[in-house]
């Protein structure tokens, strides 16, 4: 398994101008499980990819064109501790660099959700946490599988999953990597078994999707104010759901959420419905009271 990392044109074709024809392979041949999870796009267009290379966290950037960028990490590549796969996501940090979130052992007690600041460079952000690391990021001493990561406006950074008595979680460290105790989202173990994307709003709003509580099979999406209490302008009272219509019951989930410049948010993410699996791309409208589409 190969992690290939491609581009589209605007009409869905292969970028011809990336790669080659449109396609980039990152493998240096020592491992036969290489893949990526997450993706983020610098400012000046460079393309960063966090996933795994056998047992370990990688994290590449490529430049523009798709060439592995020669100023990050070792020839583009960091290259961090053991990780548990599929849960990998990285953030930009603003001018600071990148926040990754990833599962990796805690002291031999198993797997722990954990972050790691990098900076722009591809090394440990020695200014974030324990010399680049936050480990345990667990509510209460408990297990805690994280799932979703975003970085708000102020350097403060969101953190997502669930925790080991099935509740949905939201937790948010400061720009140093200290855990912000100030900030509670306790409305979301209320709304959310678990929860799978996160996404930072305008004015210091949050986006929070994930698993409903109340058994319905839409993925829920709630927007929660500054101070992470429920803002009720948003959908109906606080809260929309994202479900498809088809013959037989589906079970979306938002794997990503991006908020748009307009105040718009994208959804993206994947359906189980009788063992098969298809890819779902959503707009919601959500910057206006209750929601309301922007001005044409």
């Amino acid at each position: 398994m190969k992690l290939v990392v491609f581009r589209l044109q605007p009409d869905g074709a292969f970028d011809p101008g990336f790669g080659l024809g449109g396609l980039v392979i990152i493998s240096d041949g020592s491992s036969s499980r290489e893949a990526g999870y997450s993706v983020v796009v610098d400012p000046d267009g460079r393309i960063v990819v966090a996933g795994q290379r056998g047992n370990n966290l990688l994290v590449a950037r490529l430049l523009a064109d798709g060439t592995l960028d020669a100023g990050f990490g070792s020839r583009g590549i960091y290259l961090g501790p053991h990780a548990f796969g599929s849960s990998v996501r990285i953030a930009r940090a603003a001018a600071d660099g990148y926040r990754i979130i990833a599962h990796v052992p805690a002291g031999g007690m198993g797997w722990g959700c954990s972050m790691i600041g990098l900076t722009v460079a591809g090394v440990p952000d020695t200014t974030f946490g324990n010399a680049g690391f936050v480990e345990q990021l667990s509510p209460g001493g408990g297990e805690l599988f994280c799932s979703s990561l975003a970085v708000q406006a102020d350097g403060r950074v969101l953190f997502g999953g669930v925790d080991d008595y099935a509740n949905g979680h939201v937790g948010r460290l400061l720009a140093n990597g200290a855990i912000d105790t100030g900030f509670n989202a306790s409305v979301v173990p209320g709304r959310f078994k678990s929860v799978s994307a996160l996404a930072a709003g305008a004015a210091g709003s949050i986006f929070v999707t994930g698993n409903d509580r109340a058994g319905f099979s839409g993925a829920l999406v709630v927007r929660l104010l500054a101070d992470a209490t429920l803002d009720t302008l948003f959908g109906r009272a606080g809260a929309t759901s994202v479900d498809l219509k088809t013959r037989r019951a589906t079970f979306p989930s938002i794997n990503d959420i991006k908020v748009l410049d307009s105040g718009e948010l994208v959804v993206g993410g994947s359906i189980n419905a009788h063992w098969s699996g298809e890819v779902f791309v959503a707009r919601l409208l959500g910057n206006a009271a209750g929601g309301a589409a922007p001005a044409s």
